[in-house]
């Protein structure tokens, strides 16, 4: 006889309404967030490099970018150019990491577990940022949870097959993006250590990353000028910097933080249950890479938050073995959701967007010139290849089937007079990327040039154009 007793509201179906119900609504916040927003300079690179006619030209651009070629290679395979299509890809990563954690079995966790990891990847705030952003952070998250998981079944039964497998992923996350190297060296060194004999023996392993091997002595002359203190654009963390900087491998922010910590002591009340050894070193080791990183980065300038984001799968790891528990995974799946504002995303969208060429262009297609002179306002800009900054300066007018020649300069203090002097053409224009405590006199502008300003929150932009240019009909060719 069935009974006929109703069913009780759970901890265990309570993170399952969590995970669904929150998951769908998230999914369209990300789908909101990918149109309409301009792209900014970083996905202007994407655009340009991905968008090139030859294999020969694309291997030259992935060469002279400091990032390594994997990406870029997926964009470049990918069919469409609107800022939508761009974007698509970073928005399917960033779905199928979530389901990758909850569909690979990782030893030593429930299905309950599984679920709560992957929504607290779903969750988690700054991937709303990475999947509306062209560049490709979404595909290293994606790799890292293959990497963590293959890890964890990498510590529990070592063998060749896993120990390939987690190689091979390890190298497809740096050739992702090259900060993933400390997450697989600090795995690499765990391994060694408690699996000796085992790491020994399945060396053969190593030769999965004997290409990646050879891309980076052919990339690394390249990578060495971005690396010159002249060009570097970071800071070193100060310790408050640091802490924030840190915090992103768990949500936005150190407040976020410190309450997601008491959660968590208060979860220690509940009944465990007891991760294995696999999954319990993949999330420690996860820790160790960011202590590392950060401490780097409180020496030397070369970190920003969202580098960590090879690191975050196995953090997050470590905030559902610290929930123990059902009822611990709902609580704390529960509190990633309500810390998500989209409002606030957007926003952070939009003042992003402000650091691009497309809005001035924008602007500058009225007057349709024939000439662009611009400046991108930072250290790095001096090292750039002036054929490849020529693409990126005319991209948006092409795209609008405008042709214009670009010229990119490197400004001192009066970047806007420098601007303005070298301006070349009969219907010339310039554009300026500046820092906001940087932001130009526009007193000093001569009378027949207008201009548009977009200060916005730490960069704004300014394009401009002699004022006859906007009346006038240009000559046909």
């Amino acid at each position: 006889m069935e009974d006929s007793r109703p069913r009780r509201f759970t901890p265990a179906l309570a993170l399952y309404v969590i995970a669904i119900v929150g998951g769908l609504g998230i999914l369209a916040v990300r789908i909101w967030l990918i149109g309409g927003l301009p792209l900014w300079l970083d996905e202007t690179w994407t655009a340009v490099i991905a968008g090139q006619r030859t294999w020969t030209a694309f291997r030259r651009e992935v060469w002279l970018d400091p990032n390594p070629p994997f990406y870029y290679l997926v964009m470049a395979l990918w069919p469409g150019e609107s800022n939508f299509a761009l974007r698509l890809p970073s928005l399917i990563f960033m779905i199928a990491a979530p389901l990758l954690a909850f569909g690979w079995r990782l030893p030593g966790l429930s299905r309950d577990a599984r679920l709560a990891w992957a929504a607290l990847l779903f969750f988690w705030a700054p991937g709303l940022l990475l999947s509306a952003d062209a560049r490709s952070y979404a595909l290293l998250l994606l790799v890292s949870v293959g990497q963590t998981i293959a890890f964890a079944r990498l510590i529990e039964r070592p063998d060749l097959r896993r120990a390939t497998l987690w190689c091979a992923l390890a190298g497809l996350a740096v050739a992702t993006h090259y900060f993933a190297a400390w997450l697989a060296l600090v795995q690499g060194l765990f391994y060694l250590a408690l699996r000796r004999r085992e790491a020994v023996r399945t060396w053969p392993a190593l030769l999965t990353l004997t290409p990646l091997a050879a891309w980076g002595l052919y990339h690394l002359p390249r990578l060495l000028v971005y690396a010159r203190p002249d060009v570097v654009w970071y800071e070193r963390l100060s310790l408050s910097q640091a802490l924030d900087v840190a915090a992103y491998a768990l949500g936005p922010g150190l407040l976020f933080a410190l309450l997601l910590g008491a959660i968590l002591a208060a979860c220690r009340l509940l009944p465990s249950e007891a991760p294995r050894q696999g999954a319990r070193w993949a999330a420690i080791s996860g820790v160790a890479a960011l202590a590392l990183v950060v401490a780097i980065g409180m020496k030397q300038p070369f970190l920003v938050d969202r580098y960590l984001t090879p690191i975050v799968p196995s953090a997050l790891l470590g905030i559902v073995l610290l929930a123990r528990a059902p009822a611990g995974y709902a609580l704390v799946a529960a509190f990633y959701l309500a810390w998500i504002n989209p409002a606030e995303v957007r926003g952070t969208l939009q003042r992003r967007a402000v650091f691009g060429l497309e809005g001035p262009t924008r602007y500058l297609l009225a007057a349709r010139p024939d000439s662009l002179t611009y400046s991108l306002g930072y250290g790095g800009a001096r090292v750039m290849d002036p054929a490849t900054t020529a693409q990126i300066g005319s991209y948006f007018f092409e795209r609008s089937n405008q042709r214009v020649k670009a010229r990119m300069i490197v400004t001192g203090g009066d970047a806007l007079g420098e601007l303005l002097a070298q301006a070349r053409g009969s219907r010339p224009s310039i554009i300026l990327l500046y820092r906001v405590e940087n932001r130009p006199d526009l007193g000093r502008l001569p009378a027949d040039w207008q201009c548009s300003d977009q200060p916005g929150y730490r960069s704004g932009t300014l394009a401009c154009a002699p004022k006859r240019l906007f009346s006038q009909r240009p000559p046909t060719s």
